[in-house]
């Protein structure tokens, strides 16, 4: 995955040595699993001297934030400077250009731009802007539940846990605060047997791909509120499943986890 950070000429060019240093540790970074530190490290190493390897390596973070747009912008960077070098990853940058292309389908056909303008119509309201996640949660997932429980589904439960772990290995907890407090409740033993627990995994990569195509089409900050609003709702329907809705009262407060993390919980002490 990671290539050798190249020369840009036959001379050195300005700032070479500072750029291989911050990519050589971004490379680190990522061999960690700590992909939102390589992600900052691949960008300072391109301001330092703009290279095909950071920006293939940064495109393809920025896939797992669900950012395709600015990976794409990354991508077709990173293959203007190769063609200018030596040409050695041009096969391998195409192919990632080919796979990405299909999510950016709404920035090229107006679809984004009547998702953006409904967005902004509903962002005054709390309780509209839940209703925006809700309708493109029902649209990707096929089968969604109703009106009032639209987040019963299938594959609800295994798609809470994915964002977490995804949360957890892309992102700043920071900027997604109700991920940080799940991320606090679960642990992440428990995260990681639902995440490579059994699921039927074709139509969960079919709906998440379709989900994802919708998510990228808004800027980041909205992106992000639209993610927040089905984390929280996701959970409160697991709950509701597990628990029922009249189980809890001011002397019985409703439980944090659901009923597998709650068992789960109970044997490790």
């Amino acid at each position: 995955m990671f290539k050798k950070f190249r020369k840009t000429s036959p001379q050195t060019p300005e700032g070479y040595a500072e750029g291989q240093r911050l990519f050589d540790l971004g490379v680190a970074a990522a061999a960690q699993e700590h992909f939102h530190d390589a992600f900052l490290l691949y960008s300072a190493s391109i301001e330092a001297c703009p290279n095909p390897a950071p920006y293939l390596n940064r495109a393809r973070v920025l896939v797992k934030k669900i950012r395709h747009k600015e990976a794409l912008d990354d991508l077709w960077q990173a293959l203007r400077l190769d063609q200018e070098q030596n040409q050695e990853m041009i096969s391998e940058i195409e192919a990632d250009i080919k796979e990405v292309s299909p999510y950016v389908e709404n920035y090229r056909n107006g679809t984004r731009e009547k998702l953006v303008e409904d967005f902004r119509a509903h962002n005054e309201s709390f309780s509209d802007l839940r209703y925006v996640a809700q309708r493109i949660w029902g649209v990707t997932f096929r089968g969604a539940g109703s009106e009032y429980e639209p987040y019963r589904h299938p594959l609800s439960e295994y798609h809470f846990f994915n964002e977490l772990d995804n949360v957890a290995r892309f992102e700043d907890p920071d900027v997604y605060p109700e991920a940080k407090e799940f991320l606090a409740l679960y642990p992440a033993r428990f995260i990681a047997q639902k995440v490579n627990g059994p699921v039927d995994f074709a139509a969960y990569s079919h709906s998440e791909a379709l989900l994802n195509m919708f998510l990228c089409s808004y800027d980041e900050p909205d992106m992000r509120q639209l993610r927040r609003l089905m984390l929280y709702d996701i959970h409160e329907y697991l709950l509701r499943r597990d628990y029922g809705d009249q189980l809890w009262s001011m002397t019985n407060p409703q439980p944090e986890v659901v009923q597998s993390a709650a068992d789960f919980l109970s044997q490790e002490s």
